[in-house]
């Protein structure tokens, strides 16, 4: 049986079925379908190389930039060595275009859409999404992005597939092995 982790799952829960185990997951919510805790404090209590996939859908561009290094770190220690990391979020973009060209008459929508709703705190965005730069950062932190593609149905969005990769040489890292 394969395992799967829904993280930032809102009131969302995606069953398990006869192939798959799924483990839900949000700060906001109490449900009993809903494992609670905050995915921006690490470790998580989970095992080491629990998953065979993580998915992350609409809830990256909800957490300060500067601590998708840790969460990438993270997914590491728990996502098995084939498994695979998958992310959907708005193309910033992509969006930015559309509210300029007001499509749809709805500026409104286009701007939550670049903002976040802003109902909660949890609720409002916090990182400007681009697919070359976070393949670019993915690449840092140890991953390979295998797969990018829009939303169906919501082509503003963006759906990438990732998979562990060997981390990069840079000189930091060399350092670290040299006085290690």
């Amino acid at each position: 049986m394969q395992k799967y982790l829904n993280l930032c799952c809102g009131n969302n829960p995606v069953p398990s079925t006869d192939e798959v185990e799924m483990v839900n997951v949000d700060i906001a919510i109490d449900n009993p379908l809903i494992t609670k805790f905050d995915v921006t404090v690490t470790p998580y209590p989970l095992q080491d190389l629990e998953f065979d996939r993580i998915y992350m859908f609409h809830a990256i561009e909800h957490i300060p930039e500067e601590l998708h290094g840790t969460l990438l770190k993270e997914f590491r220690r728990i996502l098995k060595d084939e498994g695979q990391l998958v992310f959907a979020y708005p193309e910033f973009s992509a969006v930015i275009k559309r509210w300029q060209d007001a499509v749809g008459d709805d500026r409104d929508f286009w701007k939550h859409t670049i903002y976040g709703r802003g109902t909660t705190e949890w609720d409002r965005h916090k990182a400007l999404m681009d697919t070359v730069d976070f393949a670019k950062y993915m690449s840092y932190f140890g991953w390979h992005m295998v797969g990018a593609a829009p939303e169906k149905g919501q082509e503003f969005n963006t759906v990438v597939v990732c998979m562990k990769a060997p981390f990069p040489l840079t000189y930091e890292r060399l350092l670290e092995k040299e006085f290690a």
